[in-house]
């Protein structure tokens, strides 16, 4: 240790190898450490001073910077500040304008286009219907005899479903009501004569039984209980049924009702009041219209008889 020590501190005759301090060679070069000596100006490195020769630069080689040109002069700055401002707000607003103009040109050339888009197919449509019209028009001369009868077949038919089908249709109709009343005629039966003299009405029997002989010498009243009929002497297919009451010395009939069948239907037809009733199986309806109502039932008769001959 006391040698290490001898070493490093060094006695007046020591010299101590510096790793800090290399000659031209690059090799560690040994200082003497004598602090008695002479002094130098050479500075101190681990303690151990550099030799003169050694020193490249010196503090005093240092010049003070001229900083003057990064300092702005006070005097007048908000007043050149508020110039700048203005200046880039100007600019700011020129800039603003032009791409406002660049923006509305190119809309007035979009626009434009697509006008003249919008004329050239307007055109082209427009050609394209002058070229059909012309080949339709040459077409039209060179069928012109055909489609003339065309015309004239179109319209007959116009004619005839306008004029001629409702005559026919209407002939056919006259003719059908003609056949009908026929059917109807030949069909009312003195029973049904009768009833329409009676229906809806409150008479004396008498009465009654002369209007039963006007119209068949051989029908019959029958009277039983509270209860009548006027029918064919033996047959009750075709009937008229009443009810009888007593007034004074009086025998009065009334609700009179139509009673006969239609194949194996029985058919009724009564009324009271102007209201009739007409029922046939299970098929009623009603009506104010004696006359449509019988006229039902015969036609219907009638159909029934052509079908099972």
């Amino acid at each position: 240790m006391e040698e290490s020590n001898e070493k490093q501190g060094g006695n007046s005759g020591d010299v101590f190898e510096s790793p800090n301090i290399r000659n031209a060679e690059g090799e560690s070069m040994s200082v003497p450490t004598n602090l008695d000596g002479p002094e130098t100006s050479a500075p101190a490195v681990d303690g151990i001073p550099i030799a003169e020769e050694n020193i490249k630069f010196r503090t005093k080689d240092i010049k003070r910077h001229d900083d003057s040109k990064l300092f702005v002069k006070v005097e007048g700055a908000e007043k050149r500040a508020r110039e700048a401002e203005r200046d880039k707000k100007k600019k700011d607003e020129e800039l603003i304008k032009r791409l406002h103009a660049a923006a509305n040109n190119r809309k007035k050339e979009h626009r434009k286009a697509r006008n003249e888009k919008r004329v050239a197919k307007l055109k082209a449509t427009h050609q394209a219907v002058h070229h059909k019209i012309k080949d339709i028009a040459k077409q039209i001369y060179r069928f012109r005899i055909l489609i003339i009868i065309l015309i004239v077949i179109i319209i007959g038919i116009i004619v005839a479903k306008t004029a001629v089908v409702p005559a026919i249709e209407e002939h056919q109709a006259a003719e059908q009501k003609a056949t009908e009343d026929q059917i109807v005629a030949d069909n009312t039966t003195p029973i049904i004569k009768i009833f329409k003299n009676v229906v809806g009405k409150k008479l004396d029997s008498k009465e009654v039984e002369e209007i039963v002989k006007s119209q068949d010498p051989d029908l019959v009243v029958s009277y039983w209980g509270l209860s009548g009929l006027i029918h064919h002497d033996g047959e009750t297919d075709e009937t008229i049924k009443f009810l009888i009451t007593k007034e004074a010395d009086k025998t009065m009939l009334d609700g009179f009702e139509y009673h006969t069948y239609v194949g194996d239907e029985q058919v009724e037809i009564s009324g009271t009041e102007g209201i009739y009733s007409y029922r046939c199986g299970y098929i009623i309806e009603d009506s104010s219209d004696l006359d449509y109502l019988i006229r039902k039932y015969i036609l219907k008769a009638n159909e029934n008889n052509s079908k099972e001959e």
